[in-house]
C-alpha cells in the first residue's frame, strides 16, 4: 500500500510538472522523431504482474513506426492513459500501435474496466472530471494528456460503450519515417 501511495504522489507531481512546462512552452512541444515501441514496452513491464492488481497487459504491433512527439510528454500520456485503466478495475489492457495512414500513427489502449456512459466521452477530458465519483483520482490526468498530445500537433479521445463495458482511449500523433534516424525514445 505504501508503494502505491508514492506511485501515485510521483505521477501527480510529473503531471503538474508536465502541465507547468507546457504552460510556460506557450502549448507547444519540441517534437522529435521517435519510436515509441521501447518506451511502451518498458512502461508496460514496469506496471505487469502482481505489483499492479495483476492486470494483464497485452502489446500489439508498433515495429518500426515512428513518431513526431516529446519523448517526455509521450510518456506522461501513456502512463496516465495506463493508470486509468487499473484505477477503474481493468482486469486486461491492450496496447496497439498502428499506422493508420501515411500521415498518423495511432496508439490505442483498450480495457475491460469499469468504463463511462458514451455521452460523457468529452466531459472527462475537463480538469477535475472523472468517469466515476467513487473512483479516487485528481481528474488532471485526461485534461492534461490531450493538451500534450495537442501541443505535439496530434488528438487524443476516448470512447466507452457504457458502464461495465471498459473504455478505449486513442493518441493519434503525425507519423515520422524512422529510415536512418537514430531511436531517441528509450
Amino acid at each position: 500500500l505504501g508503494l502505491r501511495q508514492i506511485d501515485r504522489q510521483e505521477r501527480l507531481i510529473q503531471n503538474l510538472l508536465m502541465g507547468h512546462r507546457l504552460r510556460f512552452a506557450e502549448g507547444s512541444l519540441e517534437s522529435q522523431r521517435l519510436e515509441p515501441l521501447r518506451l511502451i514496452e518498458r512502461l508496460l513491464r514496469e506496471r505487469g504482474g502482481v505489483g499492479h492488481r495483476g492486470c494483464a497487459f497485452a502489446l500489439n504491433g508498433g515495429a518500426g513506426l515512428g513518431v513526431f512527439a516529446d519523448t517526455e510528454a509521450l510518456q506522461t500520456i501513456v502512463e496516465n492513459l495506463l493508470e486509468i485503466a487499473l484505477r477503474y478495475g481493468a482486469e486486461t489492457v491492450h496496447v496497439g500501435l498502428d499506422r493508420e495512414d501515411e500521415n498518423w500513427v495511432k496508439l490505442s489502449v483498450r480495457d475491460d474496466g469499469q468504463g463511462f456512459e458514451p455521452e460523457r466521452a468529452e466531459e472527462i477530458f475537463g480538469p477535475f472530471r472523472r468517469a466515476a465519483p467513487d473512483v479516487r483520482g485528481t481528474g488532471l490526468g485526461l485534461p492534461l494528456s490531450r493538451s500534450l498530445a495537442e501541443a505535439m500537433g496530434g488528438t487524443l479521445a476516448g470512447v466507452s460503450a457504457g458502464l461495465g463495458r471498459g473504455a478505449e482511449f486513442t493518441l493519434r500523433l503525425r507519423a515520422a519515417d524512422m529510415k536512418g534516424s537514430e531511436d531517441d525514445s528509450a
